[in-house]
């Protein structure tokens, strides 16, 4: 089994990740690490971890511990992926990846450091769960036919943040774009097979709207993506649905609850099973797998970097109102 330790117990962890993972026979869950030490005892005795510290350097000092899995708040991801990597272990950490450019050069150094002395060294993956979901990569499949670029618009009813959330504050959390929307930037990278090049984003309301806005992205292949992410609608809606339209074929995930695909006029269908699979399971799945094979990282890791970029480019292109390129924009420090 592949030995992990965790760093963070929050809502995220508790709820989300660490069920999907206590699921896994190919992991032991070896130790887990957060601030407070009563919420992380509780954490590691519910999911059954060897121990418990409020010192994350102990899962790096520990040879058990193969794959470090970063769950912690979004202003942190770089710095103990980074860590992680010095160390020389696997790195499974939640998005973002990184909340500013010098975060983002931080942890890519890091990881072709990993690199320096051989092709090979520890994987990264990046917690872009949508591209893992069983209803995207079926429909990703029917997609390989068409020779052409696609349209692609991702609707997001994500409703609003309770007053006050660390996801925005600029520094703690980087807001929503970059802590939420960038989901659906992956997950159109994964379905246009391509990456943005230039972007464009506006605000309901402009500078004092709510967390609402309409962003636009130019892929390098010809291929173009909307993602519609509204915090004012109702919540009893489907909160997400993915189009895609191309070559003569159309098709959609609902909620990722079901997809459908048409083309020729022959429909397609697949219904997934019980509630939503946005794919937390199946990531961490593929990524214990590949480690115990030796095999290559799921995600190459220029297509998180190409994520990271196109979420600061949106951010731009909302106080600038105009299309952003997706590049870094400042020398390095």
């Amino acid at each position: 089994a592949v030995g992990v330790g965790v760093i963070g117990a929050g809502l995220f962890a508790n709820g989300t990740l660490l069920p999907a993972m206590k699921g896994l026979k190919t992991v032991s869950r070896r130790g887990i690490a957060a601030r407070t030490g009563l919420q992380v005892r509780h954490t590691g005795k519910k999911f059954g971890f060897q121990y418990c510290t409020t010192e994350p350097q102990d899962l790096l000092d520990d040879p058990d511990v193969d794959l470090v899995t970063v769950l912690t708040r979004h202003d942190s991801h770089a710095q103990h992926a980074s860590q992680a990597l010095n160390a020389g272990k696997h790195v499974f950490v939640e998005k973002p990846l990184a909340v500013d450019e010098d975060q983002l050069r931080s942890i890519s150094k890091a990881y072709l450091r990993s690199r320096s002395d051989s092709d090979t060294g520890p994987l990264l993956m990046v917690g872009f769960n949508r591209r893992f979901s069983p209803l995207a990569r079926w429909l990703k499949e029917r997609l390989a036919g068409i020779g052409e670029p696609i349209v692609v618009n991702c609707v997001v009813n994500a409703g609003s943040l309770p007053s006050g959330s660390w996801v925005d504050d600029p520094i703690e959390g980087g807001g929503r774009i970059i802590g939420e929307v960038c989901h659906f930037v992956d997950l159109v990278q994964y379905l246009t097979s391509s990456l943005p090049v230039r972007v464009f984003a506006e605000r309901i309301g402009r500078d004092d709207g709510d967390d609402s806005l309409v962003a636009t992205l130019t892929m390098a292949n010809g291929a173009i993506a909307g993602i519609t992410y509204v915090a004012g609608g109702d919540r009893r809606y489907p909160r997400e649905r993915v189009e895609v339209f191309g070559g003569g074929a159309a098709g959609a995930i609902e909620n990722f609850r079901s997809a459908v695909f048409i083309r020729s006029g022959k429909r397609q269908g697949r219904r997934g099973r019980g509630s939503a699979d946005r794919g937390h399971r199946a990531e961490l799945q593929e990524l214990v797998q590949r480690i115990r094979d030796g095999a290559p990282q799921p995600v190459d890791f220029d297509e998180y970097v190409s994520t990271t970029l196109a979420t600061f480019a949106l951010e731009r292109s909302l106080r600038s109102r105009a299309s952003e390129l997706v590049e870094f924009v400042t020398s390095p420090g």
